[in-house]
């Protein structure tokens, strides 16, 4: 009889979102992205490019902000990793 997967330990990974990260979220990906697929379509007409618009300005602007040619949407503190252990005691 094979043994349980969760009797056995295991390391796992914690993913923490700020709210700056949702903000940028929001603004970049939803509105940014949102706006130029409308205006693409309202100026070309095809929705096939204003997709592919879109999806290549949004990364740009990702980009172009890590680059630091943009400025930062909210610039704070830095980010801080806490100390997790990684065996129990």
């Amino acid at each position: 009889m094979r043994k349980l997967a969760a009797a056995q330990p295991a390391e796992f990974q914690v993913w923490v979102f700020t709210r700056a990260d949702l903000a940028r979220f929001i603004i970049i990906d939803i509105v940014f992205s949102s706006a130029l697929y409308a205006g693409l379509r309202r100026v070309n007409g095809h929705d096939t490019i204003a997709i592919l618009g879109s999806s290549v300005g949004t990364h740009l602007c990702k980009y172009l902000q890590n680059r630091g040619f943009l400025p930062k949407l909210r610039p704070g503190k830095p980010v801080r990793q806490l100390p997790w252990r990684l065996t129990p005691d």
